[in-house]
């Protein structure tokens, strides 16, 4: 009789084979539904009694009038960050960056333009470093980085030989670069500290004609997205591929798989359909929870524009819908004053957990040239603490900057 030990044998190995692999299958899917963006929809926006201010959407809400304006005048804010109470903010006007105190007072350049050791050329971007405490400048014409401690003294000066439009700074403290202009390749590099490339993201394909543009978000922290996406993706170092954790949903928006197709950019602009896209955002909170982002959209033909769209911690979502904001509702004080367009997104600092944004020009000349008291009178009942910051302020003073924390929920 022939024995059947084989047989037995052979069956045990296919049944630890066919397990393993139902087990390979089991984790792929399983990590592929970790990789699944979470879906910001507008369309599923809460439910208000009435259109909101979205000055009703903040907590811990206080403001700053800069001071020193024949010292420094603040022309044109690009990204305000904190570091020891000192706030560092960019002029992106006069390509510099300077430093005030938490009440205002003006402290000084963070180095000076030149083309010395300790000098840049101009500042194109810059962020604090968050376990070296320091500030990192990236200036284009020098083709690298400049740091300077929390005191505002130089430490080091390193060339890159990278040709960039933006940085940022990672959780690892590693340094990213979006690039811009290549196409075939690579448009995010990674350097650490010392100037050393660990890593390139972001790959753009050969075959697509490629023009940079200025009002997406491209990189902010550890995230970014695609000139022409509406996808946040977060940088996974030492990963084959970064994680898309945000998807903006809304309507007549740009289908994802155009995201390369800048040619259609400009086809649309020509479109009554009005296709657009995510134009600038910016993540904060705990586990960075929160998203404030600026979106076309469109909802008649004389009704369109730009407009900020809030996911706060609990996952309620605020757009054009229920937030007064956009084209329809530019007669609200805090749109005028604070969040006019998606050049006005706020800076969120991740040493003090405060978003920052600075007061617009054009909400200026609303306060000082063209309805003063009546723009006062609207604040009073709303802001009392900004009614008084702005009562007594004159024409060439420095702008207000406001800081605030977004509510859990509303």
């Amino acid at each position: 009789m022939k024995s059947t030990l084989p047989y037995i044998r052979t069956r045990r190995i296919l049944g630890i084979f066919l397990f393993s692999l139902l087990l390979m299958i089991s984790c792929k899917n399983e990590n592929s539904t970790e990789n699944t963006p979470e879906i910001i929809d507008i369309s599923n926006y809460t439910k208000t009694d009435s259109i909101l201010s979205i000055r009703s959407l903040m907590e811990d809400v206080s403001y700053i009038q800069l001071k020193g304006a024949d010292t420094f005048f603040l022309s044109d804010t690009k990204k305000i960050l904190e570091i020891d109470n000192k706030l560092i903010i960019h002029d992106k006007n006069k390509e510099v960056l300077v430093a005030y105190d938490l009440e205002g007072n003006f402290l000084g350049h963070v180095g000076g333009k030149g083309v010395g050791p300790e000098e840049y050329r101009k500042v194109n971007d810059f962020d604090i470093h968050p376990q070296r405490n320091s500030i990192i400048i990236f200036s284009r014409g020098d083709l690298g980085f400049l740091e300077f401690d929390h005191n505002l003294n130089f430490v080091q000066k390193v060339r890159l030989d990278i040709w960039a439009m933006q940085m940022s700074i990672l959780e690892s403290g590693n340094l990213a670069f979006y690039v811009g202009f290549t196409k075939g390749s690579n448009n995010i590099f990674i350097f650490d500290i010392e100037g050393n490339k660990i890593e390139e993201r972001m790959p753009f394909p050969n075959d697509q004609e490629l023009f940079p543009i200025n009002f997406t978000g491209f990189i902010k922290g550890d995230y970014y997205t695609y000139s022409l996406s509406s996808v946040i993706h977060k940088i996974q170092e030492g990963e084959d591929k970064d994680n898309g954790i945000y998807s903006i949903s809304f309507p007549s928006m740009r289908k994802e798989e155009d995201k390369f197709n800048f040619q259609s950019l400009l086809t649309a602009k020509n479109d009554q359909a009005g296709i657009q896209h995510l134009y600038s955002f910016t993540l904060g909170g705990k586990n960075s929870k929160e998203v404030l982002f600026y979106y076309g959209y469109r909802i008649s033909q004389a009704t369109r524009g730009s407009t900020l769209g809030v996911k706060n911690e609990s996952g309620q979502i605020f757009s054009h819908h229920n937030l007064k904001h956009g084209s329809q509702s530019k007669s609200d004080e805090f749109v005028k004053l604070f969040f006019l367009d998606f050049y006005t997104l706020p800076s969120y600092s991740s040493k003090s957990n405060f978003y920052y944004v600075v007061s617009t020009q054009e909400g200026l000349d609303y306060l000082h040239r063209k309805e003063k008291d009546t723009f006062l009178e609207g604040l009073k009942s709303i802001d009392l603490d900004l009614y008084n910051t702005l009562k007594d302020a004159k024409d060439g003073d420095n702008p207000v900057v406001m800081r605030f924390k977004l509510k859990d929920k509303i």
